[in-house]
């Protein structure tokens, strides 16, 4: 199957299709770094049973590599805009100011996951969830997400607190199609307690609806999704995937007393997972 960008509209910026060894890469490991240093979490024949700690951080560490190369690549991209424009642009600075604030804490993150690597060090990380699927889904997913709500509408993260003290936290989410079955993983810092309470509301739903939970997720904040081409019609044809995957978390008003929050809200309420085709369920399985 080729694996395709979860893009509603072609993007002038991105390739809307890639080959299954190019979906997900990005230019800032060396091969030989790539394949040595994270050899055990990319061996299928690894996943016979839970991850060990050490294939966890090798997670973690490709995950904030790849974030800091994002952010890397939007600061640049803001300067040469303005450049471009020859006008100042406050929009820009502004989001330059918050991808700078991510670059910091990504390369915390990156720091911390390349000293649990070197010490092996098996606690670094806490597996919240992990369920093998007897079949293989048609999307493949792998990322660091910032959740703003739990399943309650408690904040997790405050994502517009503009103290420099204040550390967003992230929750690590895998979704690894095999050749005949499907591992998801779920992922944060041992002893963070930001996530408990909502990983404690995802363990009580049954596990069609925790799979809903996570389709809705991969869409709502994130563009790292992949899916077959077997699918393209149901998610073209669902206007609330296609909502789901328009979300943002950047809030602009014409008013400085609108609650960003109250906005945010709307876009990331975990109920909409009940309103999307659930693309992790048996019904959409590739085989």
């Amino acid at each position: 199957d080729v694996l395709t960008l979860n893009t509603i509209v072609d993007n002038p910026f991105l390739e809307t299709e890639k080959g299954i060894k190019k979906a997900g890469t990005f230019q800032i490991i060396c091969r030989e770094c790539d394949s040595k240093i994270f050899s055990d979490y990319e061996n299928p024949e690894n996943y016979s049973s839970i991850p060990t700690g050490k294939m966890i951080a090798q997670i973690a560490l490709k995950n904030s590599l790849k974030a800091i190369s994002k952010r890397q690549f939007e600061i640049e991209f803001y300067r040469i805009a303005q450049e471009m424009t020859g006008k100042r642009s406050v929009v820009f600075e502004q989001k330059t100011d918050v991808s700078k604030l991510d670059l910091f804490q990504y390369n915390n993150e990156f720091r911390r996951a390349k000293k649990a690597l070197e010490k092996d060090d098996t606690s670094a990380y806490y597996i919240c969830y992990y369920e093998r699927l007897p079949y293989v889904v048609p999307i493949a997913f792998q990322s660091a997400i910032s959740l703003v709500f739990d399943f309650e509408g408690n904040i997790i993260n405050e994502i517009y607190n503009k103290n420099e003290q204040y550390l967003v936290k992230d929750i690590n989410i895998c979704v690894f199609p095999m050749k005949s079955d499907s591992i998801i993983i779920m992922f944060t810092d041992d002893g963070d307690t930001r996530y408990r309470r909502f990983y404690k509301q995802f363990r009580k739903l049954p596990l069609e609806d925790k799979l809903s939970a996570i389709t809705f997720i991969m869409f709502a904040y994130s563009e790292e999704a992949y899916f077959s081409k077997s699918i393209k019609d149901d998610v073209e044809n669902s206007q609330k995937l296609c909502d789901a995957g328009k979300s943002g978390q950047d809030i602009l008003s014409l008013t400085r007393f609108v609650d960003p929050y109250v906005v945010a809200k709307q876009n990331f309420d975990l109920s909409k997972r009940r309103d999307i085709p659930n693309l992790l369920s048996e019904k959409y399985k590739i085989r």
